[in-house]
């Protein structure tokens, strides 16, 4: 964490060099009482932020600079209390981080994408500890993982327990079932307090049936794309479109079956024989279906003639 916020923290302060060397004066700084102030050599800089020689300084209206947190026209900046200069970009205080704007340095708040990963600052500034979350307005749910970057663009799924909850890619959690939120929600000692309700283990059985159900929906339509895709091709033509199948099929069940069954069912798919019916179709040398319990031996000797490919299928 340290060090990606640290290399984000370099590129912003290139990004502030280069702005601010738009605007210089050539001036001098004094020292005022244990006060810094810029002399331009025809008054003084005051009232707001000035950049002097490659960096941003804020200045109070009687001409002494400011440092720390500083409210300027209603956004918040942070100026090093040890040089005055203005931070960009990463920013820690006590043990709390900021995100300060790369192009003008003012404090985000809310969800802010940074380098390809979601964070979310409070309406303090500060980016929310890891854990579960809601918006302020209470419309939404997050999670933050260890480093601060929200969980984004995937699912967390425990059928044996009828855990479901996924991530879309606003970084948005949504729960497939009131038992779900409420896992996710509470963890720990409150988990094993869920799942004892009085009518849990029923409601676990129904939303397990009800994802199954999808789950052997999902199945039989990969199966027919497999027939569809693959079956009939030979060679290089094969490999590359079995690759694919494989990739559809573990994306798609991923929200509904546990990773073992998935290979399970790839294998299967991938491990039958097919053979071409006089209506063009192909089928199953066993019948078709993925749930099928015949024993694999009794396909063993299957001779894999020219007659189960058709190159112009």
């Amino acid at each position: 964490m340290m060090l990606k916020k640290t290399a984000a923290v370099l590129l912003a302060a290139m990004a502030v060099s280069a702005a601010a060397a738009v605007t210089s004066f050539g001036g001098e700084w004094k020292l005022d009482a244990g006060k810094y102030w810029y002399d331009t050599g025809s008054g003084y800089l005051a009232n707001g932020i000035h950049a002097i020689e490659g960096a941003f300084y804020s200045f109070d209206p009687a001409g002494y600079m400011e440092t720390g947190w500083q409210d300027e026209g209603g956004k918040w900046y942070y100026f090093d209390p040890a040089s005055g200069a203005q931070v960009r970009g990463w920013l820690q205080v006590g043990d709390k981080w900021y995100y300060l704007d790369p192009m003008d340095g003012a404090m985000r708040t809310g969800i802010v994408e940074i380098l390809n990963k979601l964070y979310y600052f409070n309406p303090d500034g500060a980016m929310h500890a890891p854990g579960i979350f809601h918006s302020e307005d209470g419309t939404k749910t997050y999670r933050a993982s260890e480093d601060g970057s929200l969980y984004r663009n995937k699912a967390d799924v425990d059928l044996q327990n009828n855990y479901t909850v996924r991530y879309d890619e606003n970084g948005v959690m949504y729960t497939a079932n009131e038992h779900s939120r409420l896992v996710a929600e509470a963890g720990g000692e409150k988990f094993r307090e869920v799942m004892n309700e009085e009518n849990a283990a029923e409601r676990r059985e129904e939303d397990k049936s009800l994802l199954r159900a999808h789950a052997y929906d999902l199945m039989t339509s990969l199966e027919e794309n497999y027939i569809k895709r693959v079956v009939g091709r030979k060679g290089g033509v094969k490999t590359q479109r079995t690759a694919e199948w494989e990739a559809k099929a573990r994306k798609e069940l991923a929200n509904f079956a546990e990773e073992s069954e998935i290979t399970s069912f790839i294998h299967d798919i991938e491990g039958r024989s097919y053979y071409k019916s006089s209506d063009g179709t192909y089928s199953t040398l066993y019948g078709e279906g993925y749930e099928d319990d015949s024993d694999d031996e009794d396909n063993e000797d299957e001779d894999e003639d020219e007659d189960y490919y058709d190159e112009d299928y």
